[in-house]
This record gives C-alpha cells, sequence and structure tokens, in this order.
C-alpha cells in the first residue's frame, strides 16, 4: 500500500527532514509507480533538495552565476508549491471513506435519537 509511505513522508516534509520524505516517497511510487500524487510530491521533494544543494554552491562560490541563477530559479518554483516557502507543501493522502456499517434488520438505517 503506497498510501501509508506517502502520509508519513508529508509528516518527514512537514519537520524539514527531506531526506527521509524521499525515502519514504520512493517507497510509495515502488509499491505503486501509477501513484500520481506520490510521484507529484516526489517532485516536489526533488525541487526542494535542488535548491538547498544551491544554496550550498552559492555559499561555496558567491561568483558562480549559473548556481545563482539555478537557485533564483528553484525558489521560484518552490515558492508556487510553499507559499510560505519555508516548507516543502507535500499532500497526504486523502482518508478513506469510512466503511458503511449495515443497519440491523428492521432497525431503520437512521433513527432520529431517544429522548431520555
Amino acid at each position: 500500500m503506497p498510501e501509508p509511505h506517502n502520509n508519513l513522508a508529508a509528516l518527514y516534509a512537514a519537520r524539514g527532514e527531506l531526506d527521509r520524505a524521499r525515502a519514504a516517497l520512493e517507497e510509495a511510487v515502488r509499491a505503486l509507480p501509477t501513484y500520481s500524487l506520490a510521484n507529484e510530491n516526489l517532485g516536489d521533494i526533488h525541487l526542494r533538495l535542488a535548491e538547498r544543494a544551491y544554496q550550498r554552491a552559492v555559499r561555496a562560490d558567491a561568483g558562480n552565476r549559473a548556481a545563482r541563477e539555478k537557485l533564483a530559479l528553484a525558489r521560484e518554483l518552490t515558492s508556487k508549491i510553499s507559499p510560505t516557502g519555508s516548507r516543502p507543501a507535500i499532500a497526504p493522502a486523502p482518508a478513506a471513506p469510512a466503511a458503511a456499517v449495515p443497519a440491523a434488520p428492521g432497525v431503520p438505517a437512521s433513527r432520529p435519537p431517544r429522548s431520555p
């Protein structure tokens, strides 16, 4: 089941643990390669990881024009997925609908509450 891995990744990402989030999303995609939400979230995590790498490159060499331009582009893209720019906004899987419990024979499916 890929959803638990996706949801775990959302928790890791919210804590800023991007490498752990990436690993969890890779597990989700391995479980179901066509799981669109996990693939999208994995792209968002890769983007945030790229932004961090470009930041390190610019800190190491402030004259690296290519790294500065890529950092600016990565920041622009991450601002679109996370408006505050503070954390990657990756989506948890939607909750599964509660299973319908059939009413007992002769009892209506919904009854008004009884008065005491």
